[in-house]
């Protein structure tokens, strides 16, 4: 989903909600806006602007982020010999 869009509201209101069961120490992001395996990219894509919107993103959110990125590797150079 494109961070510039409502993903970087939803995000940040799913964390303001994990806020009020319990103290969070940090944030997981496992590739919410992750372009790897789409067949087409969305219209006026810009891998700049795409890069900005998601940093932006993530420092909205005022607590360190664990990300996982080890999706994007299915199929490339991890399962080559």
């Amino acid at each position: 989903m494109d961070p510039s869009s409502q993903l970087h509201a939803r995000w940040r209101q799913e964390v303001d909600t994990a806020t009020t069961w319990g103290h969070l120490d940090a944030v997981l992001e496992d590739q919410a806006d992750n372009l790897t395996y789409t067949s087409a990219r969305p219209c006026n894509f810009s891998s700049s602007a795409w890069f900005s919107a998601t940093d932006a993103m993530d420092a909205s959110l005022k607590f360190p982020i664990i990300y996982n990125g080890l999706g994007q590797f299915h199929g490339t150079w991890a399962n080559q010999k």
